[in-house]
């Protein structure tokens, strides 16, 4: 579905005409030549799970290959933020590193709590662009959904900042968490956190159904 999805977005050629064609056939023949896909990244103002654009284009291009060749691709993260310095990562070794530094820093936390709804917002999306990663790439390893869960979930003053800015977002976080659990994406998860996220999703409902 995540191919077809890419494919039908994608197959639009511009030849230098004012119109652009449709050539379905022209971009998987093109696509079944490809073995990496590579992203260059040429700034640190954004990182890859701060926007829906990386997951879209770059693990779309790459489920597209891997649906139409049967192999996955090798997925690559060049860094080009210092000219003279550039750096290629791997893009499991990229995410690895924007959770460690933003998701899981006291500092960032601490950030968004100060923007109140909009924070929180940006908190449940940063964890739904992870979760779209994988879902597209397989590249996301699990213990960056354990990392959050037990130490967004499990922290008191995070889950009540969540609760009263944006219950909303308590319960997507929460939802979004069982949903990697339950197609597979993260296998790590135990009974004690999966009793944890469910107990968030029925908290977080009441409080919303109690806002409404």
């Amino acid at each position: 579905d995540l191919a077809d999805a890419y494919l039908s977005w994608s197959q639009w050629s511009y030849d230098g005409s004012n119109e652009p064609c449709q050539d379905e056939v022209g971009l998987k023949e093109c696509l079944k030549r490809i073995q990496v896909v590579l992203h260059n990244q040429d700034n640190k103002e954004h990182d890859i799970l701060d926007s829906d654009d990386y997951y879209q284009f770059h693990g779309g291009l790459a489920v597209a290959i891997e649906s139409l060749t049967g192999k996955v691709p090798k997925m690559l993260i060049a860094d080009h933020s210092r000219l003279h310095r550039p750096k290629i990562n791997t893009l499991t070794r990229e995410i690895d590193k924007v959770v460690r530094s933003r998701f899981l820093n006291p500092k960032w936390i601490k950030g968004m709590m100060q923007h109140g709804y909009k924070g929180a917002f940006e908190m449940g999306a940063s964890v739904d662009y992870l979760f779209a990663y994988d879902a597209t790439t397989n590249n996301v390893s699990d213990w960056c959904y354990s990392s959050i869960c037990d130490q967004w979930l499990k922290d008191k003053t995070i889950i009540s900042f969540l609760m009263e800015q944006n219950p909303w977002i308590l319960r997507d976080i929460a939802e979004r968490l069982l949903e990697a659990s339950n197609r597979n994406l993260w296998n790590s998860a135990n009974k004690e956190q999966l009793d944890l996220i469910k107990n968030h999703i029925i908290k977080s409902d009441s409080k919303i159904e109690g806002i409404t």
